[in-house]
C-alpha cells in the first residue's frame, strides 16, 4: 500500500492542514497476519532483527504456538542477525535455543562489527518504536550510523485505530502495554519516519495472528468470522501497522 502522492508534502511539512484527510483504503484483497506479512517481505533477505528476544518469559510458549517472530524469521531469511539489549534473553537464545547469530548490544551506542562487516536488506524494528522516548531521534541515529550498510527499515507498531481499541473505548477504557509511550496511525508513523530522514515507501495493515489459529480464537465460528469480515472490508481497524522506509545516503 502507498500513500497518495499529494500526501507526501505533508510528511516533510512543505504543506500544512488542520483538517487533512488521508485515504487509507487497502487496494490489496488479502488479510495476512503480522508474522506472515513480515515473512513475505523478508523472504531470502539479509536482515537485522532489533528486539529479537521479545518477552523472555513467553519465548517457549510462542515457539510451541509457532508465533515466536525470531524463530520464523530465522527459518525464512538468508541471514537473520538478532540484536537486543536484554542480556538474559540473548543468553537464553544462545544456550537453550542454540542461536549463534544473536548479540546483546545497544544498536545506537555500541560498535557492532557483525553489522558493519556486511550489507543488509532490512533492519526490522518489530514493536520497538512505541517504547522509545524519542522515536525521531532514534531513527535518525540509526540512519546516520548505518546508511552505508543498510538499505531499508521495516517498522511495526500497534495501530491506534484498531478494532480492539474501538471496543475498549466504547467502554470508556484504554487497554495498553504500560511501557508504551505512543499510539501511532499510518500518517503519524510516516511523519516520524520522514522527519528522521528516511523515505517512506510502503505500508501494510495487518492483524497480530492468523485467523485460522483456533487456539487464539476460542469461539472461532462467531468471533473469527465477524472480525475477518470486518477487517477485510475496513483495513484501518487492523491491529498492526507495518511500514517500509528507504535509507537515502547523504
Amino acid at each position: 500500500m502507498k500513500f497518495q502522492n499529494d500526501i507526501y508534502p505533508f510528511f516533510t511539512s512543505k504543506k500544512f492542514s488542520t483538517d487533512l484527510k488521508v485515504n487509507l483504503k487497502n487496494d490489496e484483497d488479502m488479510l495476512l497476519d503480522r508474522i506472515s506479512m513480515l515473512e513475505k517481505l523478508t523472504k531470502n533477505k539479509k536482515i537485522i532483527h532489533l528486539g529479537c528476544c521479545d518477552h523472555v518469559d513467553l519465548i517457549n510458549e510462542k515457539i510451541i504456538a509457532n508465533v515466536f517472530l525470531h524463530e520464523r524469521l530465522y527459518k525464512n531469511c538468508n541471514r537473520c542477525l538478532g540484536i537486543d539489549i536484554n542480556t538474559k534473553g540473548i543468553e537464553i537464545l544462545k544456550k537453550s535455543l542454540k542461536y549463534n547469530d544473536v548479540f546483546s548490544a545497544d544498536i545506537i551506542n555500541d560498535q557492532i562489527s557483525e553489522i558493519m562487516e556486511d550489507t543488509w536488506d532490512y533492519l526490522l524494528l518489530g514493536e520497538v518504536l512505541e517504547h522509545i522516548n524519542d522515536p525521531i531521534g532514534f531513527l535518525n541515529k540509526i540512519r546516520t550510523r548505518y546508511e552505508g550498510v543498510l538499505k531499508k527499515i521495516l517498522v511495526t507498531v500497534p495501530n491506534a485505530f484498531s478494532y480492539r481499541n474501538i471496543k475498549y473505548s466504547l467502554k470508556n477504557l484504554e487497554c495498553i502495554n504500560s511501557d508504551h509511550k505512543y499510539w501511532f496511525t499510518p500518517y503519524t508513523l510516516a511523519k516520524v519516519i520522514t522527519e528522521s530522514g528516511i523515505q517512506v515507501s510502503n505500508y501494510w495493515l495487518c492483524d497480530p495472528y492468523n485467523f485460522e489459529n483456533k487456539n487464539i480464537y476460542r469461539d472461532f465460528r462467531t468471533c473469527a468470522f465477524f472480525e475477518k469480515f470486518l477487517l477485510k472490508r475496513h483495513p484501518i481497524f487492523r491491529s498492526t501497522i507495518i511500514m517500509e522506509g528507504i535509507i537515502i545516503e547523504d
